[in-house]
């Protein structure tokens, strides 16, 4: 971190913010996003990506799926018969997704509620799937 920061010029304690951020965004906080979601999926082109750690005590992997099943968009029914192949990097299984469209739902193994942190692999190919460097097979690295 401190070769990035110094090559960036910044002058920041990370996470020294969050409490400010917060405060900030609190009147978002736990609002429902369904009516949301749907009309973006719907009716636009814009990818929608939901991952989850497996061990994440804080948003449990099974509410995320039955929110995502009760969806009501064009594509639920597709969505329904989706199969949810594992991701595999470099023969490691980091977890699970399924896409329908511009709706993802990835699992990730091995992570809590910091999945970027807990599981880099596994964010890269979210990250892959959302920038559009992504065809839908695993690479190497």
């Amino acid at each position: 971190m401190t070769a990035v920061k110094e090559a960036l010029g910044l002058n920041v304690t990370w996470g020294a913010q969050s409490g400010a951020v917060f405060n900030t965004l609190r009147t978002d906080f736990m609002k429902n996003v369904t009516a949301v979601t749907q009309d973006v999926l719907d009716n636009t082109d814009i990818k929608v990506a939901v991952y989850n750690g497996q061990l994440d005590l804080i948003v449990g992997t099974p509410g995320i799926v039955i929110w995502l099943d009760n969806l009501e968009w064009k594509g639920r029914a597709e969505w329904a018969k989706a199969s949810r192949p594992a991701i595999a990097v470099n023969g490691i299984n980091e977890g699970y997704e399924k896409i329908v469209g511009n709706l993802a739902m990835f699992w990730v193994n091995r992570a809590g509620h910091m999945v970027p942190a807990h599981n880099p692999a596994a964010m890269d190919h979210i990250l892959r799937w959302l920038t559009n460097d992504y065809d839908g097979t695993v690479r190497r690295r």
